[in-house]
């Protein structure tokens, strides 16, 4: 695991140096083992390295056989079994590491080499003879990569601030990427918060060179239109142990996150079948308000798998310290609260190991959230009458959380399509959204966001709105925030982090799945919660779903209300927003009548990020 960087100039001029060192060292965090350099006419390469596997050999840049450089952050897992391939057609190799096997196959089989790696990566390879550059990054974007162009060359590096900072021209913040941060919390697509920066998107590869730039898509999800119907839960399962099997290949200490789910709970259950003895396990509580701490369950599942488990308690008033902190150590803002106790539970993990295995995408695959059973029975609700419907959507207004109810109310009501699914996703409406950035073309910029989602659900019915949100899901929300915090929380550490559940046979596996097998109208997950029936405690099975939720709104309305206010005058400063729908939103906080801890959250954050910047 680890940091990139690097530029290719075809113009008359040497790549500049300082620029490659400047970007590097901005990755310093990813890569806290190494740093190295390779330079030659049109190129520049720059590595920070986190030594995982082959500490001594597997040193990036590294040279291949025809005089190729790559420079490469992430984990190949069946780089062993490529290995083997590779030397039977006459390869040989000279260190142990994945990173060579990347590049002879890439020798040998060119850009086709993508559809043999199962692992997590980006990567650059410089090609001399051919004069171009091959970027690419993993089927599910696990491992982030961004890029921008300047004259006749293009800049790459793993983080979008690292990059920023050594541009010619400081780049402005994107109107695109505020409205879709705060539609979202997250930036959808190939753009990013900041303009001329793009991010090369999950499953896509591209060549630079005198020609020009080529992007394409190597891969996406595979067909879905005739669902498997049997019981497969043997099968599933048997991929998870194989998946979790690979990713337990490692030269340096690991363990796992623990939190007392579903997901946490079968990684930690099926590593203790491979791993030694001593397994460590980690856990973040807060126990402010109550009923956020799981602190029993991790118990369970580390009583049940005999690890040696560790629990970290957040404070509220920690966040005014926490919160600047993270945001200078993100590459780029999203405002998902969870941001906090993986940051919390990496800092920990670190202390004692390198790498973790952690429970990402269970939930995006088969179907764990409650949205996703209001996307299939929606109609349900559509056939009460209107009038009924009507005292559903006052009686929401009566409850503490009145915003949650309201989107879920307007996602029923709405008819299956891209608008029904952002009304339960969003933050911030169209209204308000047009309230906050009253210079901006609100309606034009909205069209655009909602482009990313549109194609999922072309000509969908309610018998397919499932399918669609949890293939919307897998393609969005999953990488660029999800899959995002958890790369920069740990990252911001030294810490690599895993995700068995994203092993592409298993998606591969799940997006063929019949709706039946996914749900019922009282639970999802089922049958990931069959399979793992004689490996996880019942009574873990059995328990709700519990999402890194933080309870934002409870401690901005006491323990942090100064600390809200400061922060949210620092971002005011910053953006080119209305200050006076800010400040409201922050009087209806602190005086308990709406429950903005989302909106408000994103706006600190960002501030913090743009002071940082700036």
């Amino acid at each position: 695991m680890c940091g990139i960087a690097g530029i290719v100039d075809f113009s008359a001029r040497d790549v500049d140096r300082i620029k490659v060192h400047a970007m590097t060292s901005c990755l310093a965090h990813r890569g806290p083992d190494d740093e190295s350099y390779h330079f030659e006419r049109h190129v520049g390469l720059g590595h920070r390295r986190l030594s995982i596997i082959d500490i001594e050999g597997g040193k990036q840049p590294m040279a291949g056989e025809d005089g190729s450089m790559i420079v490469y952050n992430g984990e190949v897992y069946n780089f062993a079994e490529l290995r083997k391939e590779l030397e039977d057609t006459g390869h040989r190799f000279k260190t142990r590491s994945d990173t060579e096997v990347i590049l002879r196959a890439y020798e040998q089989w060119g850009v086709d080499c993508l559809e043999r790696l199962n692992g997590m990566f980006a990567f650059a390879i410089w090609d001399p003879k051919r004069r171009r550059l091959f970027i690419a990054r993993d089927r599910i974007g696990i491992k982030p990569l961004v890029y921008a162009f300047e004259g006749q060359g293009m800049l790459f590096c793993s983080e979008v601030k690292a990059l920023a900072a050594c541009l010619d021209t400081k780049p402005k913040l994107d109107s695109f990427g505020l409205v879709g941060y705060f539609l979202l919390q997250y930036v959808p697509g190939e753009n990013t918060i900041l303009e001329g920066i793009k991010r090369l998107e999950p499953g896509e590869a591209a060549l630079f060179s005198p020609d020009g730039f080529k992007k394409w898509k190597w891969w996406k999800l595979p067909d879905s239109s005739s669902p498997v119907k049997g019981g497969r839960e043997t099968e599933l399962l048997d991929l998870l142990d194989d998946s979790v099997r690979l990713r337990l290949i490692s030269d340096v200490p690991l363990g796992a996150f623990l939190s007392g789910g579903i997901d946490s709970s079968i990684i930690v259950g099926l590593m203790n079948r491979h791993a030694e003895s001593g397994l460590k396990t980690y856990q973040v509580a807060f126990e402010d308000p109550p009923g956020y701490d799981e602190t029993p369950w991790a118990e369970l599942a580390s009583r049940r798998f005999g690890t040696e488990h560790s629990r970290t308690v957040m404070e509220p008033a920690e966040l005014s310290e926490l919160l600047p902190r993270i945001a200078d150590r993100m590459g780029e803002p999203v405002a998902d609260p969870a941001l906090i106790p993986t940051y919390i539970i990496s800092e920990l993990s670190r202390r004692e190991v390198a790498v973790v295995l952690t429970g990402e995408g269970g939930d995006e695959l088969f179907a764990g959230y409650l949205r996703y059973r209001l996307a299939r029975y929606a109609r349900a609700w559509r056939i009460i009458p209107r009038w009924l419907r009507r005292v559903g959507w006052g009686s929401a207004g009566a409850f503490r959380q009145a915003d949650r109810w309201r989107k879920a109310i307007e996602a029923l009501n709405s008819s299956p399509g891209v608008w029904g699914h952002l009304a339960w996703v969003r933050v911030l409406d169209p209204l308000e959204l047009g309230a906050l950035f009253p210079d901006y073309d609100v309606p034009e910029l909205l069209e655009k966001v909602v482009g990313h989602f549109e194609p999922y659900f072309i000509g969908v019915n309610d018998k397919g709105a499932l399918r669609a949100t949890l293939n919307c899901d897998l393609n969005t929300w999953l990488p660029c925030d999800l899959l995002a915090k958890v790369d920069l929380m740990s990252m911001a550490h030294g810490l690599e982090a895993r995700v068995p559940y994203l092993d592409h046979r298993i998606v591969e596996f799940a997006v063929g799945l019949d709706e039946k097998l996914l749900m019922s109208s009282k639970e999802g997950k089922l049958i990931l919660k069959n399979a793992a029936r004689s490996l996880v405690p019942a009574e873990i099975l059995r328990r709700g779903k519990k999402g890194f939720t933080v309870p934002l709104d409870h401690w901005f309305q006491s323990t942090l209300r100064g600390f809200l206010c400061e922060a949210v005058e620092l971002a005011v400063k910053h953006l080119p927003l209305d200050k006076h729908v800010a400040v409201k939103w922050v009087d209806q906080e602190l005086a308990g009548e709406r429950d903005f801890g989302l909106r408000l959250f994103a706006l600190c954050l960002l501030g913090f990020w743009l002071e940082g910047f700036n």
